[in-house]
């Protein structure tokens, strides 16, 4: 029987060591790790250190960078610089200046949803990302992704997640539709959302959206409107849609990829989002699918099995979804910059009790192909 191969994990072991050495800088200083981590430029110039001083939150540590060295570079970094200070740490790029923040050890675990749309009445659909280390609420506005991919393994915070949008969404006036492959979280909210949980529901559902979408491109251009948000400075008879996927590897017809594939580049302009959840982000997510991904402005990565899978809902090279602690809602949030969130925790039951008090019924009633009228459904 020939001999088993072993081997080694040269990643692995490199971060091990690295990690090693950090740790023999305890007492030093912040300029040893850079130079532990070798960041510089091909000159071998260094960051350096010209301020360090506490804020409410914690301390804030002030580069002058050289030539050659900026933000991504300590971001690369970014697991030493923690590991090191013991705390989450974010940076903010000035010019050729670096700001390095740290936080106090004060971040909620778990943080109830609360959340009202009336503070932010310049934004179409407004959710609630979660609480930064910080203590602030981020806040976004699907309008301005406007789509946005969510993803992380079993039991760490998706689904809460997608409820807490759907909620947010709809007590903003927003109409949502959701396609529930597993049929499990969604059912209960079919006075309130469109509902597709099988293949020919899910292929109805996706094409009354082109159809809505290319019906709403007319509109706007016998308005001569540019796009839904200066429509809707004139005229209030398009609320704004969501569309929730869930889960997005259970799409495997044609015509629903070539559906998702138009939403994704045509939909913004008359006023529709998609959020594509899955909890299984492999290599193979993608396939038959063109050119979505590039489309997701929009991530929300909870935790997840390996780097591989943080960089398909991240993007490539960012692996910190598979860094994450393993806390219930804790979550990397990408709009462009990566920021640390804890995401608001919201049971489906709860999320009914929300909306049997705050949200009328009713459902937005797509128009069929030969009646170019949409209605709204009103449940009594």
């Amino acid at each position: 029987m020939p001999e088993k191969t072993v081997k080694p994990d040269i990643l692995g072991l490199t971060a091990s060591l690295i990690t090693w050495g950090i740790k023999q800088f305890k007492g030093k200083g912040i300029q040893d790790v850079i130079e532990a981590v070798h960041l510089q430029n091909k000159e071998g110039q260094r960051p350096i250190l010209r301020k360090k001083h506490p804020t409410d939150n914690g301390i804030d540590y002030v580069f002058a960078l050289p030539a050659g060295v900026d933000r991504s570079d300590f971001e690369r970094e970014r697991h030493y610089f923690e590991s090191y200070l013991n705390s989450i740490v974010e940076f903010e790029a000035q010019g050729r200046k670096l700001i390095l923040k740290t936080y106090k050890a004060n971040f909620k675990k778990k943080i109830p949803f609360d959340f009202n749309p009336s503070l932010y009445p310049e934004m179409f659909a407004p959710f609630p990302v979660g609480k930064t280390p910080d203590g602030k609420t981020l806040v976004e506005d699907l309008y301005n992704l406007p789509h946005m991919m969510v993803g992380g393994q079993t039991g760490y915070g998706k689904t809460s997640f997608l409820l807490v949008v759907m909620v947010a969404c709809l007590l903003s006036g927003v109409k949502v539709s959701v396609v529930d492959r597993k049929g499990v979280d969604f059912p209960r909210f079919a006075p309130w959302v469109n509902l597709a949980l099988t293949d020919a529901d899910t292929e109805v559902l996706l094409q009354q959206h082109i159809q809505e979408m290319h019906r709403r491109q007319r509109i706007l251009r016998e308005a001569e409107c540019q796009n839904f948000a200066e429509y809707a400075e004139h005229y209030n008879d398009l609320p704004y849609l969501v569309l929730f996927i869930d889960e997005l590897t259970q799409i495997r017809n044609k015509a629903c990829f070539e559906a998702i594939g138009d939403m994704s580049v045509l939909s913004r302009v008359s006023g529709i989002s998609m959020i594509l959840a899955t909890q299984k982000p492999g290599a193979k997510i993608w396939d038959g699918f063109t050119d979505v991904r590039s489309q997701l402005s929009g991530a929300m990565c909870f935790r997840v099995r390996d780097q591989t899978d943080s960089q398909i809902v991240l993007g490539s090279g960012n692996t910190r979804g598979a860094e994450l602690p393993k806390i219930k809602g804790r979550a990397v949030w990408n709009n462009d910059q990566d920021q640390i969130v804890q995401s608001m925790y919201l049971t489906a039951k709860e999320a009914y009790s929300v909306l049997m008090e705050r949200v009328s019924k009713g459902v937005y009633s797509f128009a069929n192909a030969s009646n170019d009228e949409c209605t709204e459904r009103i449940d009594t």
